[in-house]
């Protein structure tokens, strides 16, 4: 953005998103008034985000300046998506997911100068906290003995699907490895924290996943933990775990 601002507004991302799929790469998707024109930029899973220009003159919007601009920088944009999520499922990977809490921690302890005990006194007092979620699908390794591991696959992306669909936006989602998966709740109290978890967890339960003899169903276990009291992701992690 020429202005350094966001000028999309949230409900107008599945406008560029249908343009994006129907008009085909570096095609306006929205114009925002005066000089101002948006264009949907396409990543490995969708739209992967907007970038909005100011043109001088009719001269500087050509087509081929407009996408060779947009080429580079989605690119750029692709290159970063790639490295920060896990290319089975579209989640952040370990490592993004990591990068994440530690920065969530570093905010919480950065906020009014106040300490681990500080935040454990605030979040008492408001009754919400952020948890991380460690989710483990259960005897995952008889999946991939008895039926093969495109059905495996097929499971973890099954679960990675209904944690996107049934998360907030604010929640992070990112595949731990294998098997694993772990979730960030943000501003959540416990009772809240476990009804989300367990109707996930209910929901995940009742999926068909298809293999050459029919139908199987699978189950996973989840364990929480909040983030006042353990000071790193490592603590969080074994915590919830």
């Amino acid at each position: 953005d020429p202005d350094g601002k966001w000028p999309v507004a949230v409900d107008q991302l599945a406008i560029a998103e249908r343009a994006l799929g129907e008009q085909g790469p570096y095609t306006p998707c929205m114009c925002l008034g005066g000089d101002l024109v948006a264009y949907g930029l396409a990543g490995p899973r969708g739209l992967a985000g907007i970038v909005t220009l100011r043109f001088r003159d009719a001269a500087s919007g050509s087509a081929w300046w407009i996408g060779g601009f947009l080429k580079i920088y989605q690119n750029h944009i692709n290159l970063i998506e790639d490295a920060e999520v896990d290319t089975l499922t579209g989640l952040f990977n370990r490592k993004t997911f990591e990068a994440r809490i530690a920065r969530l921690l570093s905010l919480q302890e950065e906020n009014g100068g106040e300490s681990e005990a500080g935040g454990s006194r605030r979040a008492r007092r408001t009754g919400e906290y952020h948890w991380l979620a460690v989710l483990d699908i259960d005897h995952f390794k008889s999946v991939n003995d008895l039926y093969g591991h495109p059905v495996g696959d097929q499971v973890i992306r099954s679960l990675a699907w209904l944690l996107k669909g049934r998360l907030r936006t604010s929640d992070i989602i990112g595949r731990y490895g294998g098997e694993e998966f772990l979730v960030v709740l943000r501003n959540a109290s416990l009772d809240e924290a476990e009804a989300v978890l367990d109707c996930i967890r209910a929901d995940f339960a009742t999926l068909p996943h298809a293999h050459a003899a029919g139908t199987l169903r699978a189950t996973f276990s989840a364990g929480l933990a909040d983030f006042p009291q353990r000071a790193t992701g490592n603590e969080l992690t074994q915590a919830a775990d």
